[in-house]
């Protein structure tokens, strides 16, 4: 929810929607919520920067599947070429966009290696994956809170 609130902005000055459809009520994860929320906004706000669709959206889907709690964050842009995917989660990896008469991409590169990372830390995993609308889909998997452990928060 706090990442959405912090890309809310974001989103009205790309002129972009932002849907959360939620199929999971209330997971809890193990986890820092303060990293987490830095990986979802990261990962929504370059969803809503990059996306160059004429009518673009971003779709955020969570669901609970096999003990895990997976979140999709989808765009309809033009995605990211099988060239780079391979590659997306290196350090100081930017994919070349052709928008606004640049063709140098916004950023160090930095952010998606870090997310990962934090995801990696949590025991969870972060890729891309073909998803439900033509553009770019990450996917983001956290083990669900088992009750061996307090949960730190709620995702």
């Amino acid at each position: 929810v706090r990442a959405f609130t912090v890309c809310e902005a974001l989103a009205q000055q790309h002129s972009i929607s932002v849907e959360r459809i939620s199929l999971a009520e209330d997971p809890q994860v193990l986890g820092d919520s303060d990293r987490l929320c830095q990986v979802f906004i990261n990962i929504i706000a370059n969803a809503i920067s990059h996306n160059d669709a004429s009518e673009p959206v971003v779709q955020v889907i969570s669901r609970i599947e096999g003990g895990n709690y997976v979140v999709d964050i989808a765009d309809n842009g033009r995605g990211i070429s099988k060239e780079y995917q391979d590659n997306i989660f290196d350090k100081f990896m930017r994919v070349e966009q052709k928008r606004s008469g640049t063709a140098s991409p916004a950023g160090l590169g930095l952010g998606l290696n870090i997310s990962h990372a934090i995801i990696q830390k949590m025991n969870g995993s972060l890729e891309i994956v073909d998803g439900p609308l033509p553009g770019a889909c990450f996917r983001i998997t956290l083990p669900l809170h088992d009750g061996v452990a307090e949960p730190e928060q709620e995702a």
